[in-house]
């Protein structure tokens, strides 16, 4: 292992390291990635989203609702007031 002393930092790669205290990348938790679509809510009340429908409550027929995307199954579904 190289233990010379580096030219910018004036350390010792190795030790700097050590010092760093980073963490792991396994370690690191993912970010939530979260795509948002809009769609527009139909007169019979469901939303289509990738072939699927999703019912919603009758007051918001005919509204626009913002669809919140992630890595689960089910979109989350939200309207604007």
């Amino acid at each position: 292992m190289n233990s010379s002393v580096h030219g910018t930092t004036h350390e010792v790669p190795l030790e700097r390291l050590k010092e760093e205290n980073l963490i792991l990348l396994d370690q690191v938790p993912p970010y939530k990635v979260v795509k948002i679509e809009t769609r527009k809510v139909s007169s019979d009340c469901y939303i289509s989203y990738l072939g699927n429908k999703y019912s919603v409550p009758y007051k918001f027929a005919g509204r626009t609702a913002e669809l919140h995307i992630s890595d689960a199954d089910i979109p989350q579904i939200s309207f604007q007031r």
